[in-house]
């Protein structure tokens, strides 16, 4: 048995010692200067305006409230008993076309995103395939080759799921 150490090589140290991520990194920031502030809070997700590229204004929150919270807000506070509260719905008028511009982009790619996730998702698709499960395939047409019949040499259908 050899029992004696040797200097790591370059490529060994390297692969040795793996680096931290930027979420762990994070994680670390956050602890260090949690040790003084105990009611340290950070939230690192994307905002809707910064998703949209979006500046920042009260008019803009206020449109963006109006356009897609306000009804769920209504409901929720129909349903606990709470009372109305004003808004200031004057400040929408100053929203840029170029920013409502981005909010209807955004609107239909997140509508395309939503209907490609339930095709995906929903019901099982089928399709027609040239041979059965069965390894057997229909009469072929002199044309174009096509399949004449919905039903294979042996009887069974040709679509597949």
């Amino acid at each position: 048995m050899d029992f004696t150490q040797c200097k790591l090589t370059k490529s060994e140290w390297d692969g040795a010692e793996v680096p931290d991520s930027h979420e762990e990194q994070q994680i670390y920031q956050l602890i260090k200067e949690g040790y003084h502030d105990v009611g340290i809070v950070r939230n690192s997700s994307q905002t809707l305006l910064q998703y949209m590229k979006i500046a920042p204004s009260d008019e803009m929150h206020a449109h963006m409230y109006e356009l897609y919270f306000k009804t769920h807000v209504d409901e929720m506070r129909e349903a606990f008993g709470l009372s109305a509260f004003e808004t200031d719905t004057d400040k929408k008028k100053l929203v840029k076309k170029a920013d409502l511009i981005r909010i209807q982009n955004t609107n239909s790619n997140l509508e395309d995103q939503k209907t490609k996730k339930k095709n995906k998702k929903g019901g099982m698709r089928i399709r027609k395939n040239k041979s059965n499960k069965y390894g057997c395939k229909g009469k072929k047409s002199r044309k174009n080759g096509q399949n004449v019949s919905s039903k294979g040499c042996c009887g069974q259908p040709n679509w597949t799921l």
